[in-house]
């Protein structure tokens, strides 16, 4: 029931054994009459979670120099959870923060490479919530990363990106407008070309 997934969050949690919570969010979610602020108190139902750190971006925002601050965010404020909410690419930046931290490498570059196998050693409990239409990143385990340095877009796979649950709100959903509806099309299409030009993938690909 979409109407009443974002008030199990807690529950599903617990249920993950997490604790405390770093909240990544879209900065245009603020202006969805207090969205952001829902998940929050969601999320704090259970005595047992808290919320560690709050973490607003855009999609506008550079992937490596951002993962670089959810790097520090997250160790800094002692989180063991992550719950992204927001756009197909901001969950991305959450899969590979999640892909960081469960492996203890700091920089998302390492992972460029064909010839590396991830290996997990924290768990890291992650629920994905998308704000709008789109790819359907949000339940796959692969993600795609903006390479500065070498200009060109690479891919990611590996099942430690694959977020635990993906919990759908028809309350975000419907105010999609028209434009963000527009733009998930071209997110989907802006994908599909990626999977097309992208010339490092990792070796589960």
């Amino acid at each position: 029931d979409s109407k009443n997934s974002i008030e199990e969050i807690s529950t599903i949690l617990v249920g993950l054994n997490a604790s405390r919570v770093l909240l990544i969010g879209n900065t245009q979610m603020s202006d969805y009459d207090g969205y952001i602020e829902k998940i929050k108190k969601a999320v704090e139902k259970q005595v047992r979670l808290s919320i560690g750190a709050v973490y607003l971006s855009n999609n506008l925002a550079d992937g490596e120099d951002m993962l670089k601050d959810l790097y520090f965010v997250y160790m800094s404020n002692n989180c063991d959870a992550i719950v992204a909410c927001g756009s197909g690419k901001l969950i991305d930046y959450a899969k590979a923060l999640k892909l960081m931290i469960s492996t203890q490498v700091k920089d998302i570059k390492k992972f460029y490479a064909s010839s590396v196998n991830a290996r997990e050693i924290i768990y890291v409990p992650f629920i994905a919530i998308p704000s709008e239409f789109g790819s359907g990143n949000e339940t796959n385990s692969t993600l795609v990363i903006f390479d500065k340095e070498k200009g060109l877009s690479r891919n990611i796979t590996d099942g430690m990106l694959s977020a635990d649950y993906c919990l759908i709100d028809d309350e975000i959903i419907s105010n999609t407008d028209a434009r963000r509806t527009a733009y998930g099309v071209i997110e989907i299409f802006a994908r599909a070309v990626d999977g097309f030009t992208v010339t490092d993938t990792s070796p589960n690909t």
